[in-house]
């Protein structure tokens, strides 16, 4: 990608019946435990997983040394899109149902890519993270987008309120109570999974295969507010 090295790990479970590219922006979110419980929960679904780092060590490591995020909207824009096409230069990878997930930044970027692309993003997700960076786009957004945030965290919660008014598109905000902005309280997690497997099967899968799938190794009772 312009000659910058990017990781990406590929899981998909036999007969998979959708793509969920799950974006970061550093490589130690790999480690947290919301984004292994999210890509467990998604696997038992039937639902493959494209991790996919959008940022290079070197960049992490220089946003944490200054405290601040990455927020190279058109870098990450960037990557995404061509993360996308080798997705579909793939001769051996099936051509599944495409869903995007990304915290922070990265969120902003998935909201970005299915607007310019909405034949190939089929629904999208977002945890916790900034659209605001993608309201330019938001007019051409037609793609189902589920917005999640926690309630202990008011600024982010904010910035989602405010974008969920401005989408038009199939929308949910989806405040998970007594989280902060990781989700690392007990359940948050967990609840946060099950949102977002929900979102991507209803709105990428048939709905029998939806349903025989959303059955699956489902975490307490947290249901996703769909319109």
């Amino acid at each position: 990608m312009g000659g910058t090295t990017l990781r990406a790990t590929l899981t998909a479970p036999t007969d998979a019946v959708a793509l969920a590219v799950v974006l970061h922006d550093a490589a130690d979110e790999r480690l947290d435990p919301t984004h292994t419980t999210l890509v467990d929960v998604l696997h038992a679904a039937g639902v493959a997983t494209l991790r996919a780092d959008l940022c290079t060590a070197d960049e992490a490591r220089g946003d944490h040394a200054n405290g601040t995020p990455f927020f190279d909207i058109s870098l990450l824009v960037d990557r995404l899109i061509a993360v996308m096409a080798a997705i579909r230069a793939r001769t051996d990878l099936p051509q599944l149902p495409l869903g995007l997930v990304g915290d922070r930044a990265v969120g902003a970027a998935a909201l970005y890519a299915a607007a310019e692309y909405p034949e190939r993003v089929g629904a999208v997700v977002t945890r916790s993270a900034r659209p605001d960076l993608a309201g330019p786009f938001f007019p051409r957004l037609g793609a189902p987008t589920l917005l999640i945030v926690g309630d202990r965290d008011p600024e982010t919660r904010r910035i989602n309120e405010e974008a969920f008014r401005h989408l038009h598109g199939p929308r949910s905000l989806e405040v998970i109570p007594g989280a902060r902005h990781q989700f690392l309280e007990p359940g948050a997690g967990e609840q946060a999974a099950a949102l977002t497997r929900a979102w991507l099967l209803r709105h990428l899968c048939p709905p029998q295969t939806a349903d025989q799938q959303a059955a699956v190794g489902r975490p307490g009772t947290a249901t996703a507010r769909v319109p």
